[in-house]
């Protein structure tokens, strides 16, 4: 069965020679000189993820991925990968809500149109919804393809809630379970039990209170 994601080639988001490579989390500031929907845009590709030169295992490309933090007064969504999509962050915690860009039914998906639908696809909640964008994340691997960090690129978002009603979509609870809306006391406990990329953000955002 096909099954294509949005990609973007390595040197259109590093550069030609890694000259805007980083690792971890790049906070992108109002104002910035920096536009993904353009990049993507331009530059952005729908291949197929499996196969022997899929996207999951060739480190040349990036998988454009969207990931929403949703926060409620001092407070964080967090929930449990138990199964689903991508078996390696299987039993980690998250903070992030996304997934990948699909091609969509009417044509090529915006990264604005695949945040909302991952994000209504995976939770279930009747609130302002308002997603602000606040970086990137690169997660290091070892760049043979075989890691997980080493063909996924974060595309950061925040959500700020007006309310507190917010849980695992019914149709998820086999993939997926609450833990809470945690504060970054209670989350820094899990902080071992957590996938790489809510560590970055941890680390970066959430201990600092920015946005």
């Amino acid at each position: 069965m096909e099954k294509r994601c949005l990609v973007v080639k390595n040197e259109h988001i590093f550069g030609k020679n890694d000259e805007r490579l980083f690792y971890g989390f790049r906070r992108i500031d109002a104002g910035e000189h920096f536009d993904i929907e353009k990049l993507i845009r331009e530059h952005g590709e729908y291949r197929e993820r499996f196969g022997d030169d899929g996207m999951e295992s060739n480190p040349h490309y990036q998988q454009i991925i969207p990931y929403v933090l949703f926060r409620h007064g001092n407070r964080y969504f967090v929930y449990e990968r138990l199964a689903g999509g991508e078996k390696r962050l299987y039993n980690l915690k998250s903070l992030g809500i996304g997934g990948h860009v699909d091609p969509g039914d009417f044509g090529n998906e915006t990264l604005a149109q695949a945040l909302r639908r991952e994000f209504f696809e995976e939770v279930a909640y009747n609130g302002r919804f308002e997603p602000k964008l606040i970086g990137l994340i690169n997660e290091r691997g070892s760049g043979s393809g075989k890691d997980v960090q080493d063909v996924h690129l974060g595309v950061v978002f925040i959500v700020n809630g007006d309310n507190e009603e917010i849980d695992i979509a019914p149709e998820e609870r086999d993939s997926n379970r609450k833990v809470g809306l945690l504060t970054k006391e209670e989350i820094g406990k899990l902080y071992g039990q957590m996938e790489g990329w809510s560590k970055i953000v941890y680390d970066n955002v959430v201990k600092n209170n920015l946005f």
